[in-house]
């Protein structure tokens, strides 16, 4: 399957499937929103709902994950964020607050980049300890604004 019919599927779904809806008014950032599982995850978000804010390096993967959402009559928009760095991930969380006055939920997906087949058994636990200080970090850098909005 290619990539625009995934990205078809995704967006008649997005625009055909009843969902709960639960997630209306809330402001989501996705990591690695790009592309695979943070695609996936942003789109069901913006199903049920949210405001997706898709962060990720590649921005012409990021836009279009977006330009999907956003024809489907989803709400969402894109923020070019390497989440190795701290200084973007706060410009990243300070974006999200600017443009949705709220933050309910992250959903960390970004990996450390490298090719699967280049990654030996020496280079796991590093990868690893990356994605978990990562998560951290930017749960970290987020708590205190997580559920936080302004009220109308």
């Amino acid at each position: 399957m290619s990539q625009p019919e995934i990205l078809n599927g995704h967006h008649k779904l997005l625009g055909d499937h009843t969902m709960s809806r639960r997630m209306d008014g809330k402001a989501v950032i996705v990591t690695g929103g790009s592309s695979g599982i943070g695609r996936a995850t942003a789109i069901a978000f913006a199903r049920e709902g949210a405001q997706v804010v898709i962060a990720a390096r590649r921005a012409t993967e990021g836009e279009e994950t977006v330009k999907h959402i956003v024809e489907a009559g989803g709400e969402a928009i894109f923020i070019q964020t390497d989440v190795t760095q701290a200084n973007e991930v706060q410009a990243l969380i300070n974006r999200t607050l600017e443009q949705y006055g709220r933050l309910d939920a992250a959903f960390n997906n970004a990996e450390l980049p490298s090719i699967l087949e280049e990654t030996v058994i020496a280079n796991a636990c590093d990868r690893v300890k990356f994605q978990l200080s990562q998560a951290f970090e930017e749960v970290h850098t987020a708590k205190g604004r997580i559920g936080k909005h302004d009220q109308p």
